[in-house]
């Protein structure tokens, strides 16, 4: 029987400020390239691969702290406290990346490399796998998880609009160069110190304190018994593919943004208006995700909605390389207006999945599940990091130069324009295999 209670108002504000407030760290990733070759002046494919490696530490990470999560039973919840504990140390390890020494030097890249590790596959991983697992710890209500993915897709949206479209402008404001990053780096982790510990204090999960529901049993499986679940669980496996797909894309076309402003259409006062037209429209597609799910169902929405995204990069690529402004904004709006219902209902999926599974092999495991959103974040986001250096580097860019060589521009109109219109396709492919609604309905006709 579903579950009939609803999440206050003050619930929903508590769960929108800490998606909001991750975007202090998760958006301002997307500048730390530019900030380490531009200002600093690391060589981009030494720190690309130094990004890269360290996605191997986050990998073990995410499924460490996904079955620490699962361990976890306190008064507070399992979730809420480890967003709690977190929102300190977050802060701080952001903070101490941008401390970088300024001096060349094996010290500078190994500074780097430690404090990369330590931001995302520790501080970050533990705090974004207990913030992903709320969808399914909050509500067992379906409506109200619709509900939850819209408020995140809107609070997220607005942090990163912000994010995106501001930073340039106030690292200028307070001097540009290190102090001016130095000082963005300082606001952006009081952001995110109190957005998590309001978030915490504002949120109750179900079952715990709560004479109404009784808490869902306590399966004490170990790491490697939780892998086990995770590699055999089909529906976990597409949709981590997923979010490596979409963190992949939007990591190149958020960290080449900057580039393709300064180069392609050199005017780096541009990004702003770039990346408000890659995030409003899809707040317009949010709106109308319940509505759409509720007459055609979740499945049908997302996989329509993702195909006409898809279709929509026509644009982009035509605008792009004619340099024709309006058409390649066009492109932008359409893209992103089309992928609102899947940014609203893809935590809601994930719910969907951990239920089959519970239903597959009676073990609860929300917490290592959940573990596919902070997963898909790091080896997307890393790869997309390496991947751009590897890419800038291998076509001759150097961020020392005014002007770049012809390699370099074209390299980066490819990484913009081309390789996240590819994804797109493949993020349309990957969401029509996930039909676990009709697998859930079998095992149901089984019972």
């Amino acid at each position: 029987m579903e579950d009939k209670r609803y999440l206050k108002l003050h619930n929903y504000f508590g769960y929108a400020l800490g998606g909001f407030g991750q975007c202090f760290v998760l958006i301002f990733a997307n500048f730390i390239l530019l900030f380490m070759t531009d200002t600093i002046g690391m060589n981009v494919g030494i720190v690309g691969t130094l990004m890269m490696v360290s996605k191997v530490f986050d990998g073990i990470s995410d499924i460490l702290f996904g079955t620490l999560l699962d361990k976890t039973h306190t008064k507070m919840g399992k979730a809420r406290p480890w967003i709690l504990w977190t929102a300190i140390p977050l802060g701080i390890a952001q903070l101490l990346l941008f401390f970088i020494p300024q001096k060349e030097s094996f010290m500078q890249y190994a500074y780097f490399f430690i404090a990369y590790c330590m931001l995302n596959a520790v501080f970050y991983t533990a705090n974004g796998v207990a913030y992903n697992s709320l969808s399914a710890t909050l509500t067992k209500n379906q409506v109200e998880r619709i509900k939850m993915g819209v408020v995140l897709t809107f609070s997220v949206l607005i942090g990163s609009i912000l994010i995106s479209s501001a930073t340039i402008g106030m690292v200028s404001s307070f001097g540009g160069g290190v102090k001016g990053w130095r000082v963005v780096a300082l606001a952006y982790t009081i952001g995110v110190i109190v957005c998590e510990i309001i978030c915490a204090l504002s949120i109750k999960e179900v079952g715990y304190n709560d004479d109404d529901t009784t808490p869902e049993p306590f399966h004490n499986l170990t790491f490697v018994q939780s892998v086990k679940y995770l590699l055999g669980s089909k529906y976990y496996l597409l949709i981590l593919a997923y979010y490596i797909l979409y963190y992949f894309s939007n990591g190149v076309f958020g960290a080449v943004g900057i580039y393709y402003c300064i180069h392609a259409l050199h005017n780096e006062s541009l990004y702003g208006l770039l990346s408000a037209a890659t995030m409003v429209p899809m707040i317009l597609g949010v709106v109308f995700t319940p509505a759409l799910v509720k007459k055609y169902g979740m499945y049908k929405t997302n996989t329509v909605s993702l195909l006409l995204s898809a279709a929509s990069c026509i644009f982009l690529v035509l605008g792009g390389y004619a340099k024709i402004f309006p058409i390649l904004i066009a492109g932008l709006i359409l893209k992103s207006l089309f992928f609102g219902p899947m940014s609203g209902s893809v935590n809601a999926i994930i719910a969907e999945i951990s239920n089959y599974e519970t239903l597959r092999s009676g073990v609860h495991l929300e917490g290592i599940m959940y573990s596919c959103v902070s997963l898909g974040q790091k080896l997307g986001g890393g790869l997309a990091s390496a991947i751009t250096g590897w890419m800038l580097s291998l076509a001759h860019y150097n961020g020392t130069l005014t002007t770049q060589p012809a390699s370099a521009n074209q390299m980066i109109q490819f990484l913009y324009l081309i390789l996240p219109s590819v994804c797109a396709i493949f993020l349309y492919m990957l969401i029509k295999k996930i039909d676990v609604w009709s697998a859930i309905d079998k095992l149901m006709e089984k019972a």
